[in-house]
């Protein structure tokens, strides 16, 4: 009884000042977004609940622990997606990349000031109540508390689109002993292994900032709250370890039965669940923020009868862009400002899935992953609205990848047309933004207007401008089959122990870590370019870069921009390839993955450990906690049946 009431006081944030307390119980639930019941793990509410802050606050999280499934995890770890942590690594997320998993409910998590920049409450703070101090105390026994100071990091990809979804890993068939990666919550999007929850947990509690008084596009909008979230998630009707165990044979990259749009969806035969809906009122100018928090699924996004600008990807602000729609890949965020000129209405939301081999799953129907825009004074109906034509660029024009505009083909799929960006055509009308076609020479912005996409707003360019970067690593992406995926021919393994632990343990070489951890080493401030592509199998995968935002200095077969390139932490990758760019300048082990969670438990990922030395000692040296030392120990204190779950 007792551990019920405090789930319910649980939801209740509180916010003093420039703290803000939310709790989030783990438990069981049967839920049934798409109409079909299923057991699953939920994260404080269905569909999830907004943390709101704003930038400078300080945020203080309980995640407990109360699920009560035996055949379910019964340990976790919260990754916050898009939100860079300096000198707290050890608080990215990522299960034996940066800290082994809670394993209990017994253990105070507490996330450090960033070197005491950032008071956190005491018991003797004249602004905290003795309510929340009771409440604080009570749960501190229960669940990890994660006290996170925001300081200047803001942008809706990052803070303010952050979500926190639990994912877990599932036990991969190694004769290397490797305990399994566990729930990783995302917050917008950053994770290490992730996947049993991916498709067990009813994802999507975020938090963004309510306002930024610094925001340079602030005065495109009249409405940014969490009605303004626009969440995608895709929806599997059977267990994740079924799936993986069927990866494992066939190799088909499990399909869907569903894809959600702000927590609800449809699939084929399946009864017709009310669709999400979103109330405008004519006139006003909106900001949505568009997640997609998919284990699997790419989305194209658009509205009828609207056009709307992009003004941010992955939390760094873009030169606004009009488009009649965009492509978005796993883990990727976008805000658009939509201005509410057309008549009073109802309009289709349109998010049409993606992924490769469909009809594996028969419960998939692409077109069903729909919301509602309505304005106020519209009729409480579904749309009748016709899809906007979506305009994509002329297929000559990319690079013959995964096809796109009309949602038959980009993203994960194998596509129809050839692909292309989006921008201004030469006629003058928006277009479709495919991401592949990001890094134009600025030199052909005047000769060729649709290569104007993507630019960074702020400090654009990249990190060592036009001159050579210090180091270039190729990777080079494969499957062999059977469910396995690697790069440069290495299947990446979890260790025993943590890379972090390693690495404040005194490991400084490449060679102090096991072959299969696959971990490169990076020099301090070394200006990093990776290359990164292979053979795709008719899938763009959306690699994830921990710790840094990264310059995108070419795509596909085009040409190269050091100048103004576009900037993010998610990008999809095919066979033609990436070339990105950052500076090694935020030390700490960083996880470079595929955001596809099958393909990332099938072992598609690399670590890089950057600068050892300088997160041993010096004023960029990690923040040790005791409680982050027990973890480990307090894990593998579990009965390895439970380890392995």
């Amino acid at each position: 009884m007792g551990f019920k009431y405090l789930a319910t006081l649980a939801l209740l944030p509180f916010v003093l000042a420039a703290d803000v307390f939310f709790e989030v119980p783990i438990s069981n639930i049967t839920v049934a977004p798409d109409g079909f019941p299923r057991q699953a793990i939920q994260a404080g509410t269905f569909p999830g609940a907004h943390i709101l802050a704003n930038k400078g606050d300080t945020l203080h999280i309980n995640v407990t622990m109360l699920q009560e499934n035996p055949d379910m995890r019964q340990s976790t770890v919260i990754h916050w997606h898009g939100l860079f942590q300096m000198r707290t690594a050890s608080e990215d997320g990522p299960a034996f990349v940066n800290q082994c998993q809670q394993s209990s409910c017994s253990v105070l998590y507490r996330v450090t000031d960033f070197g005491g920049k950032v008071p956190l409450p005491s018991t003797n703070s004249t602004s905290t109540s003795l309510l929340v101090h009771l409440f604080l105390f009570l749960t501190s026994f229960l669940s990890y508390r994660y006290d996170i100071p925001l300081n200047n990091q803001v942008g809706s990809g990052s803070i303010l689109q952050a979500i926190y979804v639990a994912h877990v890993f599932l036990e991969r068939d190694f004769l290397v002993p490797q305990p399994p990666v566990d729930s990783v919550c995302r917050w917008g999007a950053r994770g290490g292994r992730y996947l049993w929850w991916v498709t067990n947990l009813v994802h999507h509690p975020f938090f963004l900032p309510a306002t930024d008084p610094e925001d340079p596009l602030a005065d495109l909008y009249d409405v940014d709250d969490d009605t303004t979230i626009i969440t995608l998630a895709d929806w599997y009707h059977s267990p994740a370890a079924g799936l993986m165990d069927q990866f494992r044979v066939d190799g088909i990259t499990p399909v869907p039965s569903s894809g959600l749009l702000n927590g609800v969806g449809r699939y084929v035969g399946g009864p017709e669940v009310p669709y999400a809906v979103i109330n405008v009122v004519q006139g006003k100018r909106y900001r949505f923020r568009v997640i997609n928090q998919s284990a699997y699924a790419a989305y194209d996004f658009s509205i009828d009868d609207h056009i709307f600008s992009v003004i941010e990807t992955d939390g760094i602000e873009t030169v606004p862009l009009p488009v009649t729609g965009f492509e978005i890949y796993v883990a990727q965020r976008y805000s658009v400002v939509l201005n509410a000129t057309q008549p009073i209405n109802n309009y289709w939301i349109r998010a049409p899935i993606v992924v490769a081999q469909q009809s594996a799953n028969p419960e998939l129907d692409p077109d069903l992953v729909r919301g509602i825009l309505r304005y106020v004074g519209a009729p409480d109906e579904e749309p009748t609205t016709s899809a906007t034509v979506l305009n994509p660029a002329p297929a000559s024009q990319g690079s013959g990848g995964g096809g796109g505009g009309s949602g038959s083909g980009s993203g994960s799929g194998s596509g129809s047309g050839g692909g292309g960006g989006g921008g201004g055509s030469g006629s003058g009308q928006p277009q479709f933004l495919q991401e592949f076609m990001l890094a134009a020479s600025p030199i052909l912005f005047v000769l060729v207007e649709w290569l104007t996409v993507w630019q960074t707003l702020v400090n654009p360019g990249a990190p060592n401008g036009a001159n050579p970067p210090d180091r270039r690593l190729n990777l080079t992406f494969d499957s062999p089959g059977n469910g396995v995926w690697q790069i440069n021919g290495e299947v990446y393994v979890p260790p025993i122990l943590p890379t972090l632990l390693k690495v404040i343990n005194g490991a400084t070489f490449a060679d102090d870590f096991n072959t299969s951890e696959h971990t490169f080493v990076l020099n301090p401030n070394e200006v990093i370019e990776l290359e990164i592509h292979g053979s795709d199998h008719g899938i763009i995968h959306p690699f994830h870069l921990h710790g840094h935002a990264f310059d995108i200095v070419k795509s596909s077969s085009g040409p190269f921009n050091f100048v103004n390139p576009p900037r993010r932490d998610v990008i999809g990758v095919q066979q033609s390839g990436v070339t990105i760019q950052f500076r090694a300048d935020n030390p700490g082990p960083w996880f470079l993955h595929c955001h596809i969670d099958w393909h990332l438990e099938a072992g598609l990922a690399v670590v890089f450990a950057e600068d050892p030395a300088q997160q041993r000692e010096g004023n960029q040296s990690e923040i040790i906690k005791q409680t982050w030392l027990d973890l480990c120990p307090d894990y593998y204190a579990q009965p390895l049946a439970e380890q392995r779950k």
